[in-house]
């Protein structure tokens, strides 16, 4: 019985290790296979998710040099940022951190950037509303983008000026009025594009953070008809940050990334991150760390989206569940 148990663990390893070796090369660069041969998934569209800047006159230069250096090498065609440009503080220091933060983003080449508003973003250090000083920088507080095989959409889940004064500041929630938004753009999509999330709080507990905070008032207060309108919309990916602490879970068939700090200042143990995604034939989740340089896989599956578009339909399907 123990020979039989020793056996199948040894087929499994061996299994396993096969597949490694077929599905990567020496850089760790993702491999797919296609007409009887090995061939570099370079028809995918490259994203790269960046959140929880926090941008201030003590950011570091030599990371943000750092951070250009490493995103751009990705050359990606879309940037998400799911919030939190600048440090929370009085309005004129915010002002001058939106600077900051506009100077790093114009340092980085892509196609395409979206964003969505964090909590330091709509609030000043009085808790008054911060939120004019982030459209004038960076427009408006939601987005929706119909791209070739990819449907994104972001919302502002902060709440209201007048809430915010009576509970944690870290609280959220997506109003109706932007739920009400993502109806409208979800029926307007092609329901066969990978579908994309942003926002800028997180949808499922943690424990804890980057800073030993093992509390949950940072989710979403209606994050329960979120998750609902994400799974029966079959959405692929859900951007989001605010913990700064990197995670992925998988629910469904959803994956939820919780991005890290990209240049706050975190704690020795603790590296500053971004991710770079993949979406083609195969959907690749890389995470960056940017002390160390390094990279590594944390996610690869088909897209159970592609289809070549020789036998796409004539008539794309359209609809919204909610």
């Amino acid at each position: 019985m123990v020979l039989k148990s020793s056996t199948n663990l040894l087929i499994y390893l061996l299994k396993t290790l096969i597949f490694f070796i077929f599905n990567l090369n020496i850089k760790g660069s993702l491999l797919y296979e296609k007409g009887g041969r090995m061939e570099e998934n370079t028809q995918a569209h490259k994203i790269i998710h960046i959140t929880d800047l926090h941008c201030e006159a003590a950011t570091s230069q030599k990371l943000m040099t750092r951070a250009t250096r490493l995103i751009n090498v990705e050359k990606p065609d879309i940037i998400i940022c799911t919030g939190d440009f600048v440090m929370r503080d009085e309005l004129s220091i915010m002002e001058r951190n939106h600077r900051i933060a506009e100077e790093f983003i114009k340092s980085l080449s892509c196609k395409q950037f979206y964003q969505v508003p964090g909590n330091h973003d709509c609030y000043d250090s009085n808790r008054d509303s911060a939120l004019h000083l982030y459209e004038k920088t960076w427009g408006e507080e939601r987005f929706s983008a119909n791209l070739e095989g990819l449907f994104i959409i972001g919302v502002n889940s902060n709440i209201t000026n007048e809430t915010v004064k009576k509970v944690h500041i870290s609280a959220g929630t997506v109003r109706d009025e932007a739920v009400k938004f993502m109806e409208k753009e979800i029926l307007d999509a092609d329901k066969n594009d990978f579908r994309i999330f942003g926002v800028h709080h997180h949808l499922i507990p943690m424990y804890n953070d980057t800073y030993g905070n093992a509390f949950n008032v940072d989710m979403l207060w209606n994050a329960g008809k979120i998750l609902r309108i994400l799974r029966r919309n079959r959405f692929d990916l859900v951007l989001q940050g605010h913990k700064h602490d990197p995670e992925i879970f998988i629910l469904d068939d959803t994956v939820y990334l919780v991005g890290g700090a990209l240049l706050r200042k975190v704690p020795d143990h603790v590296e500053n991150t971004f991710y770079s995604i993949e979406v083609g034939e195969l959907v690749t989740i890389k995470l960056h760390l940017l002390q160390s340089e390094r990279q590594k896989i944390i996610y690869c599956a088909p897209n159970k989206r592609y289809v070549p578009t020789s036998i796409l339909p004539d008539d794309l399907n359209m609809g919204v569940v909610l």
